[in-house]
């Protein structure tokens, strides 16, 4: 039976193929009392899971290939941030130290407490960081039930090779540095239950070009294994088992879409101006000097903005001194090729 989901937008584009369910994985958080005596004991095992994922994350930093999208080293930092803030860690030691709470049990306490807090905020920007809060914590809580899985692995993915068609991924939610198994398979496109415009890893979907909608409540429980899917990342739209004059249709628009990207590719080194001839020119926000040369390639006839803070971004190494910030800005002006910078 055909019927359609509906989402939020995030990533243009249509992408068509067989769904692909990534488990959710769900954390089952054991509740019990410790024993006294054992206060401690417990509250270093919450420790030692904090310092795992902290590990965790550094790895991950200093693992990302040359071609991941620049946004995903800042998301991999604001979570690292986000889980060496000691108010995520205070409430629930305290409340394995005063309650006897289970590392567990105290953690996921003060998780739903923040994301109540959150689900109060008004700014759908500083609502959205909810999900990152969530992220961390269950990364600790896998820690803490020793499932040293660095997000999604392979044995979190159903075959995509037996569905036999460019694949979708339909998951619960996928964390920023998840989006990188992208590069690895041939997925098309994705559907999350959860997110928003302004997550992370709408961000990055973005970025990589890669059709999504995400908020698409339950997606992941309604569509099946190996169900054919349509996502319509203009209108926020997922139809599921669609029949043959839909896929048609979808099919006719996607070859179209890709012809209008075509073309647009060839006029991107034209002279642009308005119907009254007023010349209009387009200058590109690059965080990093390597970002220069996609400037160039994608038609910039300068930089207008250089947010010269991400050179200071990078806690892996040392703060750059007046002679680096030199060479790294004059890196820009000789990938620019004396465009205006």
């Amino acid at each position: 039976m055909t019927f359609a989901l509906h989402g939020i937008p995030v990533s243009k584009g249509i992408a068509i193929g067989k769904a692909v369910l990534i488990s959710r994985a769900a954390l089952e958080v054991s509740h019990y009392l410790i024993e006294a005596g054992k206060e401690e004991a417990e509250a270093q095992k919450l420790m030692d899971a904090f310092e795992q994922v902290r590990l965790e994350l550094a790895q991950l930093r200093q693992g990302l290939p040359k071609d991941a999208p620049q946004e995903m080293a800042a998301f991999l930092d604001v979570h690292g941030m986000i889980l060496a803030d000691p108010a995520l860690a205070q409430k629930p030691l305290k409340l394995i130290r005063t309650q006897r709470l289970n590392a567990a049990w105290a953690l996921t306490t003060e998780l739903n407490d923040l994301l109540e807090q959150f689900a109060e905020i008004e700014d759908a920007y500083l609502k959205e960081r909810a999900n990152d809060i969530r992220q961390v914590a269950e990364r600790v809580l896998k820690a803490l039930n020793l499932q040293k899985k660095d997000g999604i692995d392979d044995s979190d993915f159903l075959s995509p090779g037996d569905v036999g068609a460019d694949a979708i991924i339909v998951a619960h939610d996928i964390a920023p540095h998840d989006m990188l198994r992208f590069k690895e398979r041939t997925f098309t496109g994705f559907v999350t239950d959860l997110g928003g415009k302004t997550s992370h890893t709408a961000i990055v979907a973005r970025s990589m070009e890669i059709p999504a909608v995400v908020g698409v409540r339950h997606a992941s429980e309604m569509i099946r294994h190996g169900d054919w899917l349509v996502i319509d990342g203009e209108h926020g739209v997922v139809v599921v088992a669609p029949d043959e004059q839909l896929l048609s249709e979808y099919r006719l628009l996607q070859t179209k879409a890709i012809e209008e990207t075509r073309k647009l590719q060839e006029l991107k080194h034209s002279r642009t101006a308005t119907a009254d001839n007023v010349a209009i020119e387009l200058l590109a926000n690059i965080e990093l000097p390597e970002d220069a040369t996609q400037a160039v390639e994608l038609g910039a006839i300068g930089v207008g903005l250089f947010r010269s803070e991400f050179l200071f971004m990078d806690r892996h190494q040392a703060m750059p001194d007046e002679e680096k910030q030199y060479q790294e800005y004059r890196r820009v002006v000789d990938l620019m090729h004396g465009l205006p910078v």
